[in-house]
């Protein structure tokens, strides 16, 4: 739609997506994009579950916890440089 519009990405438009698909490196310009790291959400979230019914299988009480994972940020064609 941006160049639709008559806009150039990066020149008038930058653009950023969420979740660095495999997609991002295909489209042109390449999307720059915030990387999240599936595999350790799940692992993380799994660690959780599983100490939340403790050994034997029964649930513990257990008080509210916040987990934050760092995302990265993966610089591509999509973003003018500042």
């Amino acid at each position: 739609m941006a160049r639709q519009a008559g806009l150039q990405i990066p020149r008038d438009l930058s653009v950023v997506g969420f979740a660095d698909l495999a997609i991002a490196r295909q489209l042109d310009p390449a999307l720059t994009t915030i990387r999240q790291s599936p595999e350790e959400i799940g692992r993380r979230a799994a660690s959780l579950i599983l100490e939340a019914l403790g050994h034997n299988g029964s649930e513990r009480k257990r008080s509210h916890e916040n987990v934050q994972l760092a995302p990265t940020l993966i610089v591509r064609d999509s973003t003018a440089s500042v």
